[in-house]
């Protein structure tokens, strides 16, 4: 089979598992070398990218048993039920172990040394960003600090907030943050309520 087939059967793979019109060019470039060239590949890759599913497509293509190091039990035991639901024929054994596991297994699973290929990604997230804002311990209760998840918006244009945690520990506390942010949105950006 030609490359360029054989990178289209991977894509169709890929999607299949992850529900994705499109497979990214890390996944099938490291999901070819694997089973292609039979030669070791790390794919080093922002959360979310699809780690995962190159192994998944890996074992799809020829049924072959895989072996996925995660540190995370949580994580550990989500990825062994999509794999479940997601590849066909698979039985997925979720085995919890300690972070060390993983640099003990990379430092003495055989890897090819001079045939190793490393590929990375991106691990950037430029969507996620990080503040910290020092709490006065008389203004603790001083939601005004949130207004830049709203400043912006107009009531023809309603800003989309971004992703967001802001951890309210009681729901008093929380009816206060909304009522300031709404308060600020009434004054300040013309709506009405």
């Amino acid at each position: 089979m030609e490359e360029n087939d054989r990178k289209k059967q991977i894509n169709h793979v890929i999607c299949g598992i992850t529900g994705a019109r499109e497979a990214r060019k890390g996944q099938i470039d490291a999901v070819y070398r694997l089973v292609n060239e039979q030669r070791d590949t790390v794919l080093v890759a922002a959360t979310g990218y699809g780690k995962s599913a190159v192994l998944y497509a890996f074992s799809a293509l020829t049924n072959l048993i895989t072996v996925q190091i995660v540190p995370l039990t949580k994580l550990g035991e989500n990825q062994r039920s999509d794999i479940a639901r997601g590849v066909p024929n698979s039985k997925p054994v979720w085995i919890d172990s300690d972070t060390h596991l993983k640099a003990y297994i990379l430092k003495h699973a055989g890897f090819d040394q001079r045939n190793l290929r490393i590929i990375r990604t991106s691990i950037d997230r430029p969507e996620i960003i990080i503040i910290i804002l020092p709490l006065m311990r008389k203004l603790i209760n001083d939601y005004r600090r949130l207004h830049f998840l709203v400043e912006g918006s107009k009531p023809s244009e309603v800003r989309q907030i971004p992703k967001t945690i802001i951890y309210v520990n009681s729901k008093p506390k929380l009816m206060l943050a909304r009522y300031i942010l709404l308060r600020y949105l009434q004054k300040s950006c013309g709506f009405t309520s």
